[in-house]
């Protein structure tokens, strides 16, 4: 029986119960394309003949010339500077709906990513739930450093660095009205969404766009592994993983 949890007046029902707490969907790239490790493939939001398949490139850390993962070469992807609103790749992230309709308010998305020091200043898409106008979840850098949030909350302790790796992951709860965020598995910040947000903006819908933004919010990034859980995921589950690996996002 999953029972309530309140959390400032708004009752949280959790919707997947421990057993049933899973990885829904990851993609690790070793295969030089966007198969999956579990789950249903990425694919390109224009097509297979469009401008992202055009610019994404897979190859190792090596001959990138990126620094390696944790001491180990790893095989990684690519994407290009965006140049197009429909550039990106849609993600089908298999979490159950839990919320109204089709929509996903439990969830947890987890990345190994690095981002070139070439683009900073700029905003960089991470996450567009819907595929419908401004993407959700952002990074902002400037000077080198870099933050996670939207709405211009981005405010926390720790920082992303330019041309490092970084395990980057976000725990939702839209049903209690926050979104965790991690850096290399210490808490960033909890950043509190407006009570007009259930089931809204940062909900999942059937499927999720990575680095897709509608008006060009969105910057070069290499991503190692990509995972998404059909759960709020807690802190010390998160510090559990730690930092970003060469093999990819652990599952456990």
């Amino acid at each position: 029986m999953n029972l309530p949890l309140v959390i400032a007046g708004v009752a949280s029902f959790s919707s997947v119960l421990l057993s049933d707490a899973a990885v829904t969907g990851q993609w690790d790239f070793d295969s030089g394309d966007l198969r999956a490790t579990i789950g249903v493939p990425l694919r390109y939001m224009d097509g297979n003949e469009g401008a992202t398949a055009k610019g994404t490139v897979f190859n190792s850390t090596a001959m990138f010339g990126l620094p390696p993962i944790g001491g180990q070469v790893a095989k990684v992807m690519h994407f290009p500077q965006m140049t197009l609103a429909t550039m990106g790749y849609v993600v089908t992230h298999g979490v159950e709906p839990n919320g109204e309709g089709e929509q996903v308010n439990q969830y947890t998305i987890l990345m190994d990513v690095l981002f070139p020091a070439s683009s900073s200043g700029a905003f960089r898409s991470l996450l567009q739930t819907d595929n419908k106008g401004d993407a959700d979840l952002y990074i902002s850098f400037l000077e080198g450093r870099g933050s996670i949030g939207s709405l211009g909350d981005y405010r926390g302790e720790g920082e992303l660095i330019a041309e490092h790796w970084h395990r980057v992951a976000v725990a939702v709860d839209v049903s209690a009205l926050t979104m965790s965020k991690y850096i290399d598995g210490m808490l960033f910040g909890t950043q509190t969404l407006s009570a007009t947000e259930l089931d809204g903006r940062y909900s999942l819908g059937p499927t999720a766009m990575l680095f897709a933004d509608e008006d060009g919010d969105s910057q070069p990034v290499y991503l190692n592994s990509v995972q998404i859980r059909n759960y709020t995921m807690d802190e010390s589950k998160i510090a559990a993983l730690g930092g970003p690996e060469a093999r990819g996002i652990p599952v456990r």
